[in-house]
Parts: C-alpha cells; sequence; structure tokens
C-alpha cells in the first residue's frame, strides 16, 4: 500500500511542506537515499542529499535545512560525530537519525544532544513522511521563537537605565507609587518612565508586555531546575543587573 500524503496544514499546522524548509538526506547507501529524495520531493519538499558527512559540511547552502535525515554509520565522519559539529556550529537543523543497529546508549547519546527522533531501518514510508513534516514544523516553530527573542532583546537594549529600573518594578508587580519610593522618584516620573518603555517595548498592555519577556529562554526554566541554578544562569547572562534582580524576585 502507498503511503498517504499528510495534510500538511491540517495535521502540521504549516503551510507547505516546501513553504517551510529543505531537507538534507546523508546516507551513504545510494538506493536508500534516492527512495527517500523521491519520497520527500513527491510531497513538495526540496531535497538535497549527500553520500556522507564530508560531503554535507563541504557543500553551500543558501538556508539551513529544516530537517536532517542522517544515517549513524557513515563512511569516514559518523552521524553522531556530524550531530556534534553541527551543535557547535548552532545549528537550527532538526537531525532524524536513521540506523539498523540502534542500541540504548547510542540513542540516549544522541537525543542528549538534541536528536529530533530516530527511524530504524528498515523504515516505513509513512513513518519518514510523519517525522519529517514534524521536524520541519518544530524547526519553523524554532526560528519562530528566536526570531521573537532577537526583537525583545532588541528592544530591551533600547531602554534607558531608569527605564530598566522601571520595568524591573512592573515585572515584581510593584505599583507606580511603590517603585517611586524604592527608586526616590516621583510617581510622575515613574509614569512617565513606564510610559515610555511600554512604548519601546511596542506593548499596548502589561499582559503584552509580560508576554513578550516569557519567551525569552530565561524564563523557560525545565522541570527540577533549583533556585541556585537560575541564579548562577542568570548571572552568567547578558541581561542587565536589574532585569536579572526583577527575575529574582
Amino acid at each position: 500500500m502507498s503511503p498517504s500524503v499528510p495534510n500538511i496544514e491540517r495535521e502540521y499546522g504549516v503551510s507547505g511542506p516546501g513553504g517551510s524548509g529543505m531537507v538534507a538526506v546523508i546516507e551513504d547507501d545510494r538506493t536508500t537515499r534516492d527512495l527517500l529524495v523521491d519520497l520527500l520531493e513527491d510531497i513538495g519538499f526540496s531535497v538535497r542529499s549527500y553520500g556522507g558527512a564530508i560531503d554535507y559540511l563541504s557543500a553551500d547552502f543558501d538556508r539551513e535545512p529544516s530537517c536532517i535525515l542522517l544515517n549513524v554509520r557513515l563512511p569516514g565522519m559518523s552521524g553522531l560525530e556530524l550531530q556534534d559539529k553541527l551543535r557547535e556550529a548552532r545549528s537550527t537543523s532538526m537531525v532524524v537519525f536513521m540506523t539498523a543497529f540502534a542500541d540504548v546508549s547510542m540513542c540516549l547519546r544522541a537525543m542528549k544532544a538534541g536528536a529530533f527522533d530516530f527511524l530504524q531501518k528498515p523504515f516505513r514510508e509513512q513513518e519518514v513522511l510523519d517525522t519529517v513534516c514534524r521536524a520541519d514544523r518544530a524547526h519553523h516553530q524554532r526560528l519562530q521563537v528566536a526570531q521573537t527573542v532577537a526583537i525583545t532583546d532588541g528592544r530591551l537594549n533600547s531602554l534607558t537605565a531608569r527605564e530598566r529600573e522601571v520595568l524591573a518594578g512592573v515585572i515584581d508587580g510593584l505599583l507606580n507609587k511603590q517603585i517611586a519610593g524604592v527608586l526616590g522618584i516621583s510617581e510622575i516620573m515613574v509614569k512617565v518612565h513606564r510610559g515610555n518603555l511600554m512604548r519601546k517595548m511596542q506593548a499596548r498592555t502589561l499582559t503584552d508586555l509580560i508576554k513578550q519577556l516569557s519567551v525569552h529562554p530565561l524564563w523557560q526554566l525545565q522541570p527540577g531546575t533549583t533556585r541556585q541554578g537560575l541564579v548562577a544562569r542568570l548571572q552568567n547572562s547578558t541581561l542587565h543587573p536589574v532585569h536579572v534582580h526583577a527575575l529574582l524576585a
């Protein structure tokens, strides 16, 4: 039975595979490589294929692949070694490993290093389609978050020192009168600085402001993160000390 083509927009929330990203196939077996290329191109993906990790690293890209289908065992540099190099280069591509010889330690190492998924050979065509589409969607979301964070960072950097201090008070949930008391300025001046920072942050309401700041990685704590761990992350960050104080409050 031939694989059913996923309804990309309905099932994965993107407009279409070709419009979201490009897929790279890194596989030393030519038959498998050609099969994957044909399969993915049939549903609209732009696909580039390589016989090994070195070939991929030597290639020129006008954009990073949204998904890399990567064989674990490759001549020369292994798939796991290529994953390490991609991580060092801060690649945003979602890596999906392919292997016929997976073991627990290998899977754990790859997943800890950020692998998106594993495909066990021989794989079903439908499984490949579903996995690549999910990876493409995840990559699209990752880029959206990165863009939002960059925009928010730019807006934060446009604030004056006093506006940052007022922002810290706002984040702490203080009233204008309370912020004025802490900073030793008049309540009227607090209102002026608060209006300026809201304008620079392009936030119409406090909810808009918090929504912007909530996408910053420092706000997204993983389960089990201790306060001591958060303090260390904040102190090593490039955030203004006032923001650090506010986040630790």
